[in-house]
């Protein structure tokens, strides 16, 4: 089962049944995105994966060709001619990174089948999946363990979807009191962003607007004004 599964890799981080059934809500989140970021790798298709190796080797020569000028290695129309075949190779792959991002070739299938798969099959089989994965892994795993601790007790989760930007992300909700109001506190996370090394908090402009307003507006059609926007940081990380 997956619950079981998952309660095996937090005792493997040093947690006890006891602590587990303690944890604080907030604490939950940032280790089950953790486990969920060594567990898996985000699935690119091999020709995109290919367009983006490019990509870094084209900004390398770029750095080390304007290096290798201003220290006088090589003359001005040599870095001219390097800079020449550089443009040549970033506008082909420009185009390469078109094509694969028009027809996401190579995601059209592990959709399918990742779709008709048991979340504890992916768990416990798979070692790359897409951001529909990431977040359908911890939406799963976090509501099998809803009833066994406490502090999740008076929280939901779900995938929150933007079409346009083409991803998905977590959306936690828990109620709280603050200052002796009843206030609705939101979390949005990005598992699939935060096993590539970037951080953990979807609450940025690359997932909505800067002031809130698609946000705002969502909760005000639903009734919701009293909304508290946060994201639960650990003291050690500074910010």
């Amino acid at each position: 089962m997956l619950r079981d599964a998952v309660k095996g890799d937090f005792y493997s981080r040093g947690y006890t049944p006891k602590t587990l059934e303690n944890i604080d809500h907030k604490e939950f989140v940032i280790v089950l995105s953790e486990i969920l970021a060594d567990r898996f790798d985000y699935f690119e298709p091999k020709g995109l994966k290919l367009v983006n190796c490019i990509d870094k080797r084209i900004k390398k020569e770029t750095a080390e060709s304007f290096s290798d000028f201003k220290t006088g290695r090589i003359t001005k129309k040599e870095a001219g001619e390097r800079a020449r075949m550089i443009n040549l190779s970033r506008e082909k792959n420009a185009s390469y990174r078109r094509y694969f991002d028009r027809t996401n070739v190579g995601l059209t299938d592990e959709r399918i089948t990742m779709d008709k798969r048991k979340s504890s099959e992916i768990y416990a089989q798979e070692k790359e999946i897409i951001c529909r994965g990431f977040v359908r892994i911890f939406v799963h795993a976090y509501e099998s363990l809803i009833d066994e601790i406490p502090s999740l007790n008076t929280t939901s989760v779900c995938d929150y979807t933007d079409f346009e930007r083409e991803h998905t992300w977590v959306q936690i909700n828990s109620l709280q009191q603050i200052n002796g109001q009843k206030v609705i506190n939101v979390m949005f996370i990005d598992p699939t962003q935060f096993e590539a090394g970037l951080a953990l908090d979807a609450l940025d402009n690359s997932h909505f607007d800067k002031d809130l307003s698609e946000l705002k507006e969502k909760f005000s059609e639903a009734g919701i004004e009293n909304v508290d926007y946060t994201f639960p940081r650990k003291p050690f990380q500074g910010n």
